[in-house]
């Protein structure tokens, strides 16, 4: 066998196995997002598209899980680069709602309209132009088609009222609520119609059908208050237009304590604690149940070197929100630091668990398992990390550093390379590049690479040290 056939029998043998390794993770993936599992589906699916970034089924359920979970631009980035098909175009037309965009939502929709859901879906874009009357003809022709589409029922009663024409949205809300019972939203049109039609009885039931599952709909229970008082019973109605007040407050307080958090994280940024803390306070004072002030309150203690300070507040801040993977993360940084593994093992498993996406999550797990000296572990950890954050330079470096201890040339040189294309910049890439050919007996390459990382680091003791060895010095 000649080593041109060799060497291509090699690569097709290499394709072949990331072909199947990225099948299996793809399988996984769909069979986790079938059990319910999103947060490790999105995992698994993330590890086959990095595998095969041609892998376009994977894309398309990642593009699915990410619209469920209202993320529309990461599942646009998703569905970009995969093939059209009617199924591919009504998830990018979603994605360009999602976004603000109904105008090109539009444009894909109208090549496969071949069913209710595209009629309705092109009906919203059409809303959001302010095109009333063809997105009414679109909702009408969705409902013609599937009479028990619900959602199609609800916008076109709405449209109904907008124009004025109070029975004909009633009758159209009563068709939706049959078909979505359990829709808060539409049992509260519903009741309004139904006040304005003046049938207060029904109104009431449909009002309260609606708080009893959404209680803090504050256009529901205003909506009860009218209609109590309508019928006469006052001091029901007046009890509900209390709790509206005191719904309303507290929103309100809300808003203003998510708008100090914010001020407060500015503030951290620019390095003005003081600042930060003052506003911390003040969120307080208005909510003290918020977990974020606790959590960025934490980061000040920190930038203060106050680590019991810190540790407390995140603390407190996982009493209100068990899941509060960054509370978790950050828990776990200061631990690791005061060398304290378990606990920081423990938090930091909480973190990734919370939320699967966080890249940064990952990579601190994955360094907290290199230092343990469970590189196999770690490995995993970086490759979901970089399978979130393909451009994360500092998990490829590591992944590099693991690659090398193991004497696993190829892959070790293939991080250090990626790291040197995203990052030319990086003289400990050369320096680590370099150590890869020093190993591997390969001396002209390994000097080139210490010169490479000198001329960027002219100080770098450690890289003229490497350099005199591949000098024979």
């Amino acid at each position: 066998m000649s080593f041109r056939v060799l060497l291509v029998w090699l690569v097709i043998a290499v394709a072949a196995s990331f072909g199947q390794e990225a099948e299996s993770h793809y399988s996984l993936g769909i069979a986790l997002k079938k059990k319910g599992d999103l947060g490790g589906a999105k995992s698994e699916l993330r590890r086959a598209i990095e595998l095969n970034p041609k892998f376009n089924a994977a894309r398309f359920y990642l593009a699915e899980i990410l619209l469920d979970e209202e993320k529309p631009k990461e599942a646009l980035e998703q569905l970009q680069t995969v093939p059209h098909s009617a199924a591919v175009d009504r998830l990018l037309a979603l994605s360009y709602l999602g976004i603000g965009d109904p105008e090109q939502a539009g444009k894909v929709l109208r090549q496969h309209l071949t069913d209710a859901e595209s009629h309705y879906y092109l009906g919203i874009a059409l809303g959001q132009q302010g095109q009333v009357a063809a997105a009414m003809r679109e909702f009408k022709i969705a409902v013609a088609m599937k009479p028990d589409f619900g959602p199609a029922h609800e916008s076109l009663g709405v449209a109904f009222r907008r124009q004025g024409d109070g029975a004909a949205a009633l009758r159209e809300f009563q068709l939706a609520a049959r078909w979505m019972p359990k829709n808060a939203v539409t049992l509260c049109d519903l009741g309004v119609a139904l006040k304005e039609a003046g049938k207060l009885p029904e109104a009431e039931q449909a009002l309260r059908s609606a708080l009893a599952l959404k209680p803090d709909f504050e256009r529901a229970r205003y909506t009860l208050g009218i209609v109590l008082r309508l019928r006469g019973e006052t001091r029901d109605a007046t009890q509900q237009m209390q709790l509206v007040r005191e719904s309303h407050a507290r929103r309100t307080s809300d808003a203003q304590s998510q708008k100090l958090v914010m001020e407060a994280r500015e503030a951290l940024k620019a390095g003005r604690i003081p600042e930060a803390q003052k506003a911390l306070a003040q969120a307080a004072l208005l909510t003290p149940a918020n977990p974020s002030v606790y959590y960025v309150g934490g980061l000040a203690e920190e930038k203060l070197g106050n680590v019991e300070q810190a540790e407390a507040l995140y603390n407190k801040a996982i009493a209100l929100k068990a899941d509060y993977a960054e509370a978790h993360l950050r828990l776990g940084i200061l631990h690791a630091r005061a060398k304290e593994n378990d606990a920081a093992l423990e938090e930091l498993r909480i973190a990734v668990a919370a939320d699967s996406d966080s890249a940064e999550a990952h990579y601190d797990l994955a360094r907290l398992f290199e230092v343990l000296g469970r590189a196999d572990e770690s490995l995993s950890e970086l490759q979901e990390c970089l399978a979130i954050d393909p451009a994360d330079t500092d998990a490829r470096m590591l992944e590099g550093n693991l690659f090398a201890e193991r004497r696993d040339t190829e892959h070790a040189v293939a991080a250090y390379e990626e790291v040197l294309r995203r990052k030319p910049d990086s003289a400990e890439a050369h320096n680590n590049l370099g150590l890869v050919w020093l190993n591997d007996g390969k001396m002209d390459s390994a000097q080139k690479e210490f010169r490479a990382a000198l001329k960027l680091k002219p100080d770098y003791d450690a890289a003229q040290y490497n350099l005199n060895l591949a000098l024979g010095k």
